[in-house]
């Protein structure tokens, strides 16, 4: 595989994880609304987004698992990343105000992994712009 192979995906990579962040991020913003006023459209426009976002996070696994093997298949560094998703469950929904607060909470951890893979992602794709 080609250095510049290996770029495309890491390229895509970090598009995939942006998409994630930004949704997560979405979801975060509804949620807090949602906490403070217990609305259904609100509930239901934060569960949209949390959604659309589990939708991402595959999406993301994926471009990084091929970008891990390509970079391994070049014989590059690895790319050490842990799983960044950390899946909601449907009784999460159902527990009110304290599973609001929950759900914002996972929300947050999810938003914070994704940002670390994204850091260590941005980190060897600059490394191999460098190089080529």
């Amino acid at each position: 595989m080609s250095d510049k192979r290996t770029l495309r995906l890491g390229e895509d990579a970090l598009e995939k994880l942006d998409a994630l962040i930004s949704e997560l991020n979405r979801a975060r913003r509804r949620g807090r609304y949602d906490i403070v006023t217990n609305s259904v459209i609100f509930t239901w426009y934060k569960r949209k987004s949390i959604k659309a976002g589990e939708g991402l996070a595959k999406d993301a696994a994926t471009s990084l698992g091929s970008f891990k093997k390509a970079l391994k298949d070049d014989g590059l560094p690895e790319l050490d990343i842990e799983e960044f998703f950390d899946k909601l469950k449907m009784k999460d929904y159902f527990l009110g105000i304290f599973g609001n607060i929950t759900v914002q909470e996972k929300i947050v951890r999810n938003i914070g992994a994704a940002e670390k893979a994204r850091c260590s992602v941005s980190d060897r794709v600059e490394a191999l712009r460098r190089d080529i």
